[in-house]
């Protein structure tokens, strides 16, 4: 009897009586209309992130370069440097003047763009150029060229977004060049410039 009376009054407490319908039976409600939004918005995810990928485009080629030339020179080159530039910090490419660094090619055709992130190390010195250069079939030629100088110029003193078309045919084993070379005035000090997210976006045909 008395274990009968305790559970009527649980089951009293529990169910509230709102605008004519069980409190319980409306949390049920609520709670599986929960569920199913739940899972429909799950599907619109998948649904959005399916159809925000371009098909038919081939994802952007990521380069891997080596140092070429004198083997004395191994300080000039380090494929994994962190530098930061304008409290940025980035995984990069160290290059040191003189020097140059490749990478393969071989494989690839068609309308790409180099891109690639760029930042002198150090705001001192004459300054630095840096060319990219298209090697292929025994001869070269070159694609970009520019002159860094973040001792005088306060717009080097950041990480600077480079862009630069190759275009690749059918001609044997192409290579992408990157030189690094001193000042107007020889001054070699502290000419290091970082390369990060260095990489080949192909572009679509017209």
């Amino acid at each position: 009897m008395i274990e009968t009376t305790i559970a009527k009054t649980i089951w009293r407490r529990r169910r509230r009586v709102i605008g004519g319908r069980d409190a319980a039976a409306l949390f049920a409600g609520t709670r599986s209309l929960s569920r199913k939004l739940l899972l429909w918005s799950s599907v619109c995810l998948v649904f959005v992130h399916s159809t925000s990928l371009s098909p038919g485009r081939d994802p952007a080629v990521t380069l891997k370069f080596e140092k070429l030339g004198r083997e004395e020179n191994e300080g000039a080159f380090d494929p994994h440097f962190a530098a930061v530039r304008r409290g940025r910090r980035m995984d990069s490419m160290l290059l040191v003047a003189p020097v140059a660094i490749g990478a393969s090619l071989a494989g690839l055709s068609g309308d790409f763009t180099f891109e690639c992130l760029a930042a002198p190390v150090y705001n001192i010195g004459d300054g630095m150029r840096m060319e990219l250069v298209l090697a292929a079939a025994g001869s070269e030629r070159t694609l970009y060229s520019r002159y860094f100088d973040a001792g005088r110029r306060a717009g080097d003193r950041d990480w600077i977004p480079l862009a630069a078309p190759v275009n690749l045919r059918d001609s044997g084993e192409p290579e992408l060049l990157i030189r690094l070379s001193g000042g107007r005035q020889g001054d070699l000090v502290a000419d290091w410039l970082a390369l990060a997210s260095a990489r080949l976006v192909q572009r679509a045909r017209q």
